[in-house]
């Protein structure tokens, strides 16, 4: 009888958990936390807007388009036009590959006198697998740049150094996201979707990511929630009614 009803409650969490994600539309429940990259570019958009805006001197069109950052809870999104997972075809026979979303918790991120340019963490992303790893950085690590001249597009993508905090995390990869889907115009977006429970509760941080090229740059600012493990409390509570269960159970037999 107890296994039965553990198996509820187990089932019961599990629903409970999953129904989070079941919404109408692809932003439900997700605040955008896009933040000006600091340079205005050529585009429909100029400034703040990063729809439609690529960085000065760059290739325009939505297949460089880095549109935006959303946050949900723990859980991120980021959106564009640019094919985060293959890649995109530049000028000749260049292939412009995607960078690691590199996290500043303390305000000093993109400072290029500092060996890690003053991120503290990097996810180092291998979007063929669709995992990353975590890596908390310091100032011995190796990051390289865009091998383009517009460097403040930097750092591009991570390569050795720093401490090793999670591995083979899996993320999300989405494709063929409609304008209604994301309010972006431009016909054709991607989105990649990952998560940054490991940070402190509540410490505030800042999102960045380029390409290869770096024609575009993309910046989110947030914070991290508290963690309120709702799944934790419905199964604590089903343990308590398990237990009252025993003692009813208990006090019948002596009875």
């Amino acid at each position: 009888m107890r296994k039965s009803i553990l198996a509820i409650i187990i089932a019961m969490a599990t629903a409970f958990s999953l129904s989070g994600n079941s919404t109408a539309s692809y932003l439900d429940g997700y605040n955008e936390i896009t933040v000006y990259d600091g340079v205005s570019g050529p585009g429909d958009w100029q400034g703040v807007d990063e729809d439609h805006e690529v960085e000065p001197g760059a290739a325009t069109g939505q297949m460089w388009d880095l549109e935006g950052f959303f946050q949900k809870g723990a859980d991120m999104l980021m959106v564009g036009g640019y094919d985060f997972k293959y890649g995109q075809e530049g000028s000749g026979d260049s292939h412009i590959e995607s960078g690691d979303i590199f996290i500043d918790t303390n305000g000093d991120g993109g400072d290029s006198s500092q060996g890690d340019y003053g991120y503290e963490y990097v996810l180092a992303m291998d979007f063929l697998s669709e995992t990353y790893d975590v890596i908390q950085l310091d100032d011995n690590v190796d990051l390289t740049g865009v091998y383009t001249n517009f460097t403040f597009s930097n750092p591009w993508r991570y390569s050795s150094g720093g401490q090793q905090l999670l591995a083979d995390v899996s993320f999300l990869y989405d494709t063929g996201l409609s304008d209604a889907d994301v309010g972006f115009t431009g016909g054709l977006h991607n989105a990649v979707g990952f998560n940054l429970s490991f940070l402190d509760a509540n410490s505030p941080f800042t999102l960045h990511f380029t390409q290869e090229c770096g024609n575009d740059m993309l910046k989110g600012y947030g914070s991290a929630p508290i963690p309120e493990p709702a799944t934790k409390i419905l199964f604590g509570t089903g343990l308590l009614g398990l237990a009252g269960i025993g003692r009813k159970n208990l006090k019948r037999k002596s009875a």
